[in-house]
């Protein structure tokens, strides 16, 4: 399952339906985003100095953010997406990364390209209170 290596939990995957298993139960107590993009161009590192920084600016945001890549030349993940989410199949047109973001474990939005102010938005709108401190 899921063990936690420094600041990023690794999930092993073995088929379509772990995966989206995964996404579904660690976005109960996270808002998870995840990067659909195609294999020639590889996950988004446009974005990557938008995540950093938006890292900075969140309390915790190990325990509230989670962040996952899929290609969408996995064709049983990126078809269980297209599947299970409607509004994936409707997005997925074009070469253009995908950013789906979970949340108590159903798809609370899906943004078609990098749109740094949607996706903050979104992730914003989504994060989780934080953990009283004792």
């Amino acid at each position: 399952m899921a063990r936690q290596a420094g600041n990023k939990f690794e999930v092993a995957v073995l088929d379509a339906p772990s995966y989206l298993e995964a996404v579904h139960k660690v976005s109960q107590n996270m808002v998870v985003i995840v990067d659909v993009h195609d294999d020639w161009c590889g996950a988004n590192m446009a974005i990557q100095q938008f995540y950093s920084q938006l890292w900075l600016e969140i309390d915790a945001p190990e325990t509230r953010i989670y962040l996952s890549s899929v290609s969408k030349e996995v064709p049983e993940i990126y078809e269980a997406f297209k599947t299970t989410c409607p509004a994936v199949k409707v997005a997925a047109q074009g070469c253009r990364p995908l950013f789906l973001v979970f949340r108590h474990g159903q798809l609370a939005e899906v943004i078609d390209g990098v749109n740094t102010p949607q996706i903050k938005t979104a992730i914003m709108n989504n994060l989780p209170k934080l953990a009283p401190k004792e």
